[in-house]
């Protein structure tokens, strides 16, 4: 009797050690009742964040930060030829961003019908004039924001058409001397401005 309950429970020793095998070959682990912590829910996406300026700028090529906004997500630009204006966002010398868009000096007004005293469509130069400017991968506890440069161009053969504008596309109109730089800021100048504008920033960094 004792021999055979000896039997019976080394063949459910046996029937159990084989089942484990099996669950490690398949790369399975037996249930032990204390489950693995949950993941942390907070992916790097949702931690993307990009810096949204107005810069007051005039046509003598002065420019001054007038409004920061900390927005989250990640920034899309556009790579679409707009205009003959080129805003260039530069992090240690890189070219990070590139938007073009139209002369922001020059307005445009609407007159009357034809014959009445009134140009039917008139221009005006402005200044000094306020651009957005959007600087990706970035936030306003950033201890590197003096590391960033901006730049207004004019292109200089607004004739030319572009099939798109971005990073690789500027570099190219720089070597072939086909802008002319408007204005910039950049540096510490900029890092002061964009701290000074910008929502207050506890030691966390968050806004």
């Amino acid at each position: 009797m004792h021999r055979q309950h000896l039997a019976s429970s080394l063949s459910s020793m046996s029937i159990v050690a084989v089942f484990l095998l099996s669950l490690s070959a398949l790369g399975m682990s037996c249930p032990t009742g204390a489950e693995d912590p949950p993941a942390q829910s907070g992916d790097s996406a949702s931690q993307d964040s990009y810096l949204h300026l107005l810069l007051r700028v005039t046509r003598e090529g002065e420019m001054e930060v007038t409004g920061v906004s900390q927005v989250p997500g990640k920034l899309v630009i556009s790579d679409y030829p707009a205009g003959p204006y080129v805003i260039e966002v530069r992090r240690d010398e890189r070219i990070v961003a590139v938007t073009s868009i139209v002369d922001p000096f020059e307005a445009h007004g609407f007159g009357g019908p034809p014959g009445g005293g009134q140009e039917e469509h008139s221009f005006e130069a402005q200044t000094p004039v306020t651009i957005a400017v959007k600087i990706p991968d970035a936030k306003l506890a950033d201890p590197g924001l003096d590391r960033l440069a901006i730049t207004l161009y004019r292109r200089l053969d607004p004739g030319v058409a572009l099939r798109r504008i971005d990073p690789q596309v500027q570099a190219q109109l720089l070597r072939e001397r086909r802008l002319e730089e408007v204005g910039a800021l950049g540096g510490r100048d900029l890092a002061e401005q964009i701290r000074a504008e910008g929502p207050a920033v506890d030691p966390q960094g968050e806004v």
